[in-house]
């Protein structure tokens, strides 16, 4: 069973190693045979299926006979036991897609992915943008045609779904020291016809790269581009081995030693784990989180966290729908997911800390001097309270001499009254 393009496939069958290839990837269908070899390619999406026998007619055969049929799917009647279990299924696979995952920043530009193969898109950007963070190398420029949702999010959100929908290839990143200029004229090379044709090839960038007019890169990280530099950069594995052709940099490629796709990490993965640590950042601390104190973090109190800080109210209509219910219950789980490495459900302080890294210690400080804000706001409180009994005190002390004096006025008018009998008599 193969994942190759069929002319890689025709080169197996050749060797006569295989009675029978099954083969993926190209999305049409082929029926060949080399030699006592079967090349089969049923095609895309199950519209059909290639049903084969393959048999040894006795213990003594050294090849088996090959036969096979080509169905086509729709002309069976669909199952309703199958149907509703499927359904149930779907419900979850629906509420996943439906989970929020990531927030654009207040002030952003839009996010879109229109227009991916002409030029330069938020979408583009982004995805970029995360492979490098996540992977920690100095800059990241993807192949157009990888990332395929070719749409507008006018909300500022992406759900699991959307990014399933640009990603839907695990498109291996292969981290390469790539000499500065080899950057430039590559970047350069791919835009030529920038809006004005469409090209898979044309490389979006992360946004730490600067470009001018010209489409040559100026500065990586900040800091302006050194030709001779050897940077630290991720490609899509499959554009070092020729896809597009992007001529400077496989030219290039062909100078080194291309890293396996077993030693790429697929960009999926890494996008949806970096947009799980920056989810993880906007909740509360860890402190705050463990309502319990018990040391580790339950689903429901990292539901309980989100909650606070985010709707489940995705489309705005102010119910929040069973849909919506399940796909915080997803969503949830599936950040529990990003930092659970010993599958036991709950996330520990040192699994914790492990994900989110300097991010955890910022936090941590960051809820050391919310509290002890917090404390000098109350202790200042405290203290003008304090200050506001010493005057209420003071105060009474005055209304006291007061009524002395009052009281001396009183005996003075008395005493006055008694000068005027005398003088009367």
């Amino acid at each position: 069973m193969t994942h190759q393009e069929v002319d890689q496939d025709r080169e197996l069958a050749k060797t006569q190693a295989f009675p029978v290839i099954l083969g993926g990837h190209d999305h049409k269908e082929y029926y060949e045979t080399e030699g006592n070899s079967f090349l089969l390619k049923a095609g895309a999406d199950a519209h059909k299926a290639a049903v084969i026998d393959i048999v040894w007619e006795n213990a003594s055969s050294t090849s088996p006979k090959v036969n096979y049929v080509v169905k086509t799917l729709k002309d069976y009647p669909h199952d309703p036991a199958v149907e509703q279990s499927v359904a149930k299924h779907l419900n979850k696979v629906k509420a996943l897609e439906l989970a929020p995952f990531y927030r654009n920043p207040q002030g952003a530009p839009p996010l879109t992915s229109k227009g991916m193969r002409k030029g330069e898109t938020t979408v583009g950007t982004l995805v970029c943008t995360a492979i490098r963070k996540s992977l920690e190398v100095e800059v990241v420029l993807l192949d157009a045609g990888g990332i395929r949702g070719n749409s507008d999010y006018p909300k500022g959100v992406l759900s699991l779904g959307d990014i399933r929908k640009e990603l839907p290839f695990e498109g291996n990143i292969a981290v390469v020291k790539v000499p500065g200029q080899v950057l430039s004229d590559s970047l350069h090379f791919s835009r030529q016809k920038e809006g004005v044709e469409e090209a898979a090839g044309y490389l979006q960038r992360d946004d730490g790269v600067t470009v001018d007019a010209s489409k040559h890169i100026t500065h990586i990280g900040g800091q302006p581009i050194d030709p001779q530099r050897l940077y630290l950069a991720g490609f899509w594995t499959v554009t070092l081995r020729g896809m597009n052709n992007c001529t400077p940099l496989v030219d290039w490629a062909k100078t080194i030693t291309i890293p396996t796709d077993e030693a790429s990490p697929p960009s999926k993965p890494t996008v949806i784990s970096y947009f799980g640590r920056k989810l993880w950042e906007q909740l509360p601390p860890f402190e705050q989180i463990d309502v319990d104190k018990s040391g580790a973090l339950s689903k429901d109190e990292v539901k309980a966290a989100y909650s606070k800080v985010f709707t489940s109210d995705v489309d705005g209509d102010n119910v929040v729908s069973d849909l919506e219910k399940s796909a915080l219950e997803a969503l949830v789980t599936k950040l529990v997911e990003c930092l659970n490495s010993d599958g036991d459900d709950k996330i520990s302080r040192a699994e914790y800390e492990k994900f989110l890294g300097s991010s955890a210690q910022t936090k941590k400080g960051k809820n050391k001097k919310d509290k002890k804000d917090k404390k000098d706001k109350k202790d200042k409180k405290a203290k003008g309270h304090k200050h506001e009994e010493k005057e209420h005190k003071h105060e009474e002390k005055g209304h006291k001499h007061e009524e002395k004096g009052h009281k001396h006025e009183e005996k003075g008018h008395k005493h006055e009254e008694g000068h005027k009998h005398e003088h009367k008599h």
